[in-house]
């Protein structure tokens, strides 16, 4: 069977080589192991479109969840965030308890009148706020915590991102181990951080996503091709290079296409 063609040239899909970003995956890693207050765990992530900021979003997420343990939470800005991020975190939370839905069991009746008698379920937390320290609570108790991702904030209500930041203002301010990482186009970042509400965000480490060098292009196009059991050669690689301009989408695109016209 041929193998199958590595790059990916569709919005939102991971690219096998995250090309150019290493310095900026190097600042997350440190915060990590500088705890709770580092400059890395509250960050917004600018630029282009198509210039990778949802996989960055992707790579952040994989790297706190592999080297810490953590918790992830992925979402977007779109309106009903705030009740999705309460939902997803009580699910978590009983992921991660082991505690379903149907209440624990504490008794038995027998032998005429056999049943079960069943603790009342746990009610769920009213507010996104409370279902996330309920969530960073349980996190605790085994020496982990939760990153949260949120992409696409130009397609946000500001109310939302208005609470989301004051909920996750309170959470940083009680030292919790935590991580949010937002990600968007600049013009909606600076309409973000000029809100008058929304000034805990402004002390975000800003992670501005550019054109990658030309080496880093060269690996990002080669590197899949040889791994994938084929090869390409000095001077279709330089065409190849140079074709993209460093763009990150067209790197995958460009990488794409090769692919599909390298028969054998």
């Amino acid at each position: 069977m041929a193998p199958k063609n590595p790059f990916k040239p569709t919005a939102g899909a991971r690219p096998p080589v995250l090309a150019g970003r290493q310095d900026d995956l190097d600042l997350i890693d440190e915060s990590l192991d500088s705890g709770p207050g580092a400059p890395g765990r509250l960050a917004l992530v600018t630029g282009a479109r198509g210039v990778g900021k949802t996989a960055m979003l992707a790579a952040i997420a994989d790297l706190v969840a592999t080297k810490a343990q953590w918790v992830t939470i992925t979402e977007t800005a779109h309106p009903g965030l705030t009740e999705r991020l309460r939902e997803t975190a009580l699910r978590r939370d009983a992921a991660t308890t082991h505690d379903p839905d149907v209440g624990r069991i504490t008794g038995i009746t027998l032998p005429g009148n056999i049943g079960l008698h069943r603790e009342a379920p746990r009610q769920p937390a009213e507010t996104m706020r409370t279902a996330l320290v309920r969530l960073l609570d349980t996190l605790d108790r085994y020496d982990t915590g939760l990153i949260a991702t949120i992409d696409e904030v130009q397609g946000g209500r500001l109310g939302e991102l208005r609470e989301v930041a004051a909920t996750f203002q309170h959470l940083t301010g009680g030292g919790r181990n935590h991580a949010l990482i937002l990600a968007g186009l600049p013009s909606a970042v600076s309409d973000v951080l000029n809100d008058s509400v929304l000034t805990f965000l402004r002390r975000a480490e800003p992670i501005t996503l550019s054109a990658v060098s030309p080496d880093d292009v060269r690996a990002a196009l080669a590197d899949p091709i040889e791994a994938s059991g084929r090869a390409i050669d000095a001077d279709a690689l330089e065409l190849a290079v140079e074709a993209t301009g460093g763009y990150p989408y067209l790197i995958q695109l460009v990488g794409y296409q090769v692919w599909r016209r390298a028969r054998d």
